[in-house]
Parts: C-alpha cells; sequence; structure tokens
C-alpha cells in the first residue's frame, strides 16, 4: 500500500505538471482526479485475495491490467472507483474521468456523457503515466500505445512537447528522491 499511495502521488504530481501546460485545465483538479483514478485497486485486494496474483502477472506479461480485471472479477477498478467518488464527495468530473478511464472508446464518447473537462483529466494523466512508466523503466500495464497515442491528440502535443514533458517530468523526481 505504501509502495501504491507513493507511485499514485508521485503520478499526481507529474499530472499537475502536464495540465500545466494545457489552457483551461486546472492543476490541482488534475492532481486530485490523478491520487485517486486507481483508489479502487486496494479495496479490490482486499476483497479479492487473488487480485494480487492479477497484477504480477499483468507485470509479467505486459497485459493491460482493466483488461486482466474484466477478465477475472465481478468489478473493475475504474467502476468501483467512479462508485467511490461519490461516497467521498469529490466532483463529478474526477468520478467520470475515473469510470472512463480505460476506456479505448473513451475519445470518441459524447460530451453529454463524458464531459470535455473529464477527458482532459484522463488525457494528462495517461500522458503523464505512460511517461513516468518509461523513464522508471516498468512495465506499461495501465495506459498502452493506444491510449496515450488519443491522449497526446487530444491534447494536441507534439514530439517536441513530449520530450519537454518528459525531462521535466524527470527533474521532478530527481527533486521528491
Amino acid at each position: 500500500l505504501e509502495h501504491f499511495w507513493r507511485r499514485n502521488s508521485t503520478l499526481a504530481t507529474a499530472a499537475a505538471l502536464v495540465a500545466r501546460k494545457q489552457y483551461g485545465l486546472s492543476p490541482d483538479l488534475a492532481y486530485t482526479y490523478t491520487l485517486f483514478h486507481d483508489a479502487a485497486i486496494p479495496l479490490i485486494m482486499k476483497r479479492f485475495p487473488e487480485y494480487q496474483s492479477c497484477l504480477t502477472t499483468c507485470h509479467q506479461e505486459g497485459r493491460m491490467l482493466a483488461e486482466a480485471e474484466a477478465a477475472q472479477f465481478p468489478c473493475t477498478h475504474p467502476v468501483v472507483g467512479s462508485l467511490l467518488t461519490r461516497n467521498w464527495g469529490l466532483p463529478r468530473a474526477i468520478g467520470q474521468a475515473i469510470r472512463f478511464h480505460h476506456d479505448k472508446e473513451a475519445y470518441s464518447i459524447p460530451e453529454s456523457t463524458l464531459p470535455a473537462t473529464a477527458l482532459s483529466l484522463i488525457a494528462v494523466t495517461q500522458v503523464a503515466e505512460h511517461l513516468l512508466t518509461e523513464i522508471q523503466d516498468e512495465v506499461d500495464i495501465e495506459v498502452g500505445d493506444f491510449l496515450f497515442n488519443k491522449a497526446t491528440e487530444h491534447l494536441g502535443l507534439s514530439v517536441d512537447d513530449l520530450d519537454r514533458l518528459q525531462e521535466a517530468i524527470r527533474e521532478l523526481l530527481l527533486e521528491t528522491a
């Protein structure tokens, strides 16, 4: 759990950094969303003891976590996480973003279902998470190339922008180490 929250905190800071480079997206909202976007994972892990095995397999095989959850469990962390946000009184946009953050169709869902703010929260977090995973030389079980490409397209980020963001996140890691 300590590792989980430490990584989520680092990721939230990185997402806020990405959000600062975007027009009209609150870095504080991005930080809050990212901090809680995977908050259901520890709860599911507690409810289903075999969940840890699922996580391990995903890391070993490079399998996407949300797909493995859907195949093995009666719930996924995005669905449970979106329900938690209601109980915690978090803004509606955070709950909507959590619900759809692994959905491959998220970038084509109508605004009436997934507002632009929620979609932008998803995008900045996916960019930050993908870059952080690359920097730390980890296996990406959360975003994958498809969603990363959709996120960069949504945010209008160029290769140079991504390089600058990756360097800024690298510096952030050095500061917090």
